[in-house]
């Protein structure tokens, strides 16, 4: 049995010819199926029925053939085809064989043992009553974009933008719009539709006879179309998908959200694809993955390095093999080697059993240095022999153990300028920096933003059978004219606590506080600093009896506090009186919950 929809009858308007008022009569093909009543624009043309998805009226039916049948419809006639399919065409009963058959209003047709009907509509609705207020298309959206879910329904949204202010497009656009169908002026030039009912076939065609309608009208316009499900994350992003689609395109031409938006899934991680420079990078990874060079990945904290990483893995032929990954700044520095190369039992006090290291681990598969440029020289060494000769020996051990694996590392500093001051072995830099990928910020990708904040608030939901709720115009803007300096990461913490304020069914841009989703080591100020710059320092005495490691943590606190006393403050000063490098000194700022305030430093006396 079929779901029950929430209609009983549609009508899809159709203006394939210029009318002289808003009152006329269209052809209607409804049809009844086990998922529902759909209703087909008999619009001037050829439209094939059948199961194909070229078909431009698809049937996913068995006893429908792939081309069943075609509806020739010119100069306000209807005839029907039967292009010798399996199960037979039938009008009003009878099958049709060799010559086509004229259709008219209340005709009953039959392709295989789905039924359809033919009707004439007659519209006395004013064309401007389809224009309605933002906040009216806001709730419609709402409303159909739940119905869309609920019963497994398609809906489509159409933006359209005229190259030119012209007040004579929101009248002929009206004209063009369907029965149930409505329409919103965002601003002089541009347009968005709802179009419930309108799958993906179905879009294209009315997208098509639009620009070709508006075109012949004397308008110049670009349009987007985005069509739920397959084209965007939620319904509820539909308008942000088509609007992305038409600024893909220029004027005179259709673009797709599904052509314009790619969502890629590695590690689990689904990838929204929106920005041409993301588009770059992602097609340089599809190249270099398969095969072995070393690839160095450089970005700001929070900007995706990691999901790089996994993607160089997923489409590589070690993708059936681990992905080990190390933050090579978490890891304490006397216990980085025996991480990374393992230990034999007795190697050192506590080593009472033979342990595996993480490249061993990753043998025949990727291992991943993020931070790799907080490895101290030494160990850069180790790990340029590792590169160029493929063997390692455990701490403590005598023999070299043959490894293979693709070393891929992340690094949010310059390790060319750290190579030339001596930081970082230039050897190991070249051997790392055969191939280098780049991954822009999170402000230099604007339209992938409201995509992200559509899977974050899916993701958040999903567990618990929800609905994500919608977020207002306002607080979208909110979203994407911040400069997150945290990046991705960052954005997905402010939609969390967006979340967790709202009410549930709209996020609005009181739920959205930018300042409390900055890490903590960077101050909520009017003009805020980079994290890793100077700013305010506090230090606080704790006096409470603490166990042996918060009594260590809290030495390691104050040792770093009077370190930066020492120096008035600066980090670069500091982390070599504390023989540290600095981007270490940084992480335990903030770790360790330490602000820091540019003072002059001690003199002596």
């Amino acid at each position: 049995m079929g779901r029950r929809n929430d209609f009983s009858e549609l009508e899809i308007t159709l203006s394939g010819q210029e009318r002289k008022d808003a009152s006329s009569d269209r052809l209607v093909l409804v049809l009844m199926s086990t998922t529902g009543v759909s209703e087909y624009d008999l619009a001037a043309g050829e439209l094939v029925v059948g199961r194909a998805p070229r078909c431009q009226i698809v049937i996913d039916a068995p006893s429908v053939s792939r081309t069943h049948a075609t509806l020739v419809v010119e100069a306000g006639s209807v005839k029907l085809h039967d292009l010798a399919s399996t199960n037979g065409t039938f009008l009003n009963g009878v099958q049709i064989t060799k010559e086509a058959q004229p259709v008219k209003h209340g005709d009953s047709l039959r392709f295989g043992d789905i039924v359809a009907h033919v009707k004439a509509r007659r519209t006395t609705r004013r064309p401007a009553d389809k224009i309605i207020s933002e906040t009216a298309f806001e709730q419609r959206l709402v409303e159909e974009a739940e119905r869309a879910v609920r019963y497994n329904r398609s809906l489509t949204v159409l933006a359209i933008e005229s190259a030119e202010p012209d007040a004579r497009v929101e009248k002929t656009l009206a004209e063009l719009l369907r029965a149930l169908d409505a329409a919103v002026a965002r601003g002089p030039r541009r347009f968005d539709i709802i179009a419930p009912e309108c799958d993906r076939t179905q879009a294209a065609l009315m997208a098509h006879r639009m620009l070709g309608e508006l075109t012949t009208a004397g308008h110049a316009v670009r349009i987007g179309v985005a069509t739920f499900p397959g084209d965007v994350p939620s319904a509820n992003s539909l308008c942000v998908g088509a609007e992305m689609a038409f600024a893909t395109v220029a004027i005179g031409a259709i673009g797709s959200a599904r052509e314009g938006v790619r969502h890629l899934l590695f590690g689990g991680h689904e990838i929204v694809i929106a920005e041409p420079s993301m588009t770059r990078l992602f097609g340089m990874i599809e190249r270099v993955a398969r095969t072995n060079a070393p690839v160095l990945v450089h970005g700001e904290t929070g900007s995706g390095k990691e999901i790089v990483a996994e993607a160089l893995h997923s489409l590589s032929n070690r993708a059936n093999r681990k992905l080990v990954r190390i933050n090579c700044a978490a890891v304490p520095a006397h216990l980085v080697e025996t991480e990374l190369f393992g230990h034999v039992r007795g190697a050192f006090s506590g080593a009472d059993r033979d342990k595996v290291g993480l490249i061993e681990e990753a043998n025949g598969g990727t291992l991943f240095l993020d931070e790799i440029g907080e490895f101290e020289l030494g160990l850069q060494a180790k790990l340029l022999r590792v590169l160029e000769d493929g063997r390692i020996r455990r701490v403590g051990a005598t023999n070299e153990i043959a490894v293979d694996i693709r070393v891929v590392a992340a690094t949010n500093r310059d390790l060319k300028a750290e190579a030339a001051a001596g930081r970082f072995r230039q050897d190991l830099y070249y051997r790392l920096g055969a191939i280098v990928l780049s991954v822009p910020p999170l402000r230099e990708r604007v339209r992938e933003i409201p995509l992200l904040v559509e899977r974050f608030l899916l993701d958040e939901v999903s567990s618990v059978g929800r609905n994500p709720p919608r977020v207002s115009s306002d607080a979208m803007a909110m979203f994407t004219k911040y400069a997150w300096p945290g990046n991705v990461r960052e954005l997905r913490n402010a939609v969390q606590r967006a979340l967790v304020l709202s009410d549930g069914q709209e996020i609005l841009p009181e739920h959205i506080d930018l300042e409390v989703s900055i890490p903590p080591a960077v101050p909520a100020a009017p003009q805020q600093k980079p994290a890793e710059s100077d700013t305010d320092w506090e230090r606080n005495d704790h006096t409470d009896v603490l166990s042996l490691g918060d009594e260590l943590r809290e030495r390691e606190r104050r040792r770093i506090i009077d370190a930066l006393e020492e120096c008035g403050g600066n980090q670069t000063r500091a982390a070599e009186l504390l023989q540290m490098p600095r981007r270490t000194l940084v992480y335990k700022l903030r770790t360790l919950e330490i602000r820091v305030a540019r003072k002059s430093a001690k003199t002596p006396p």
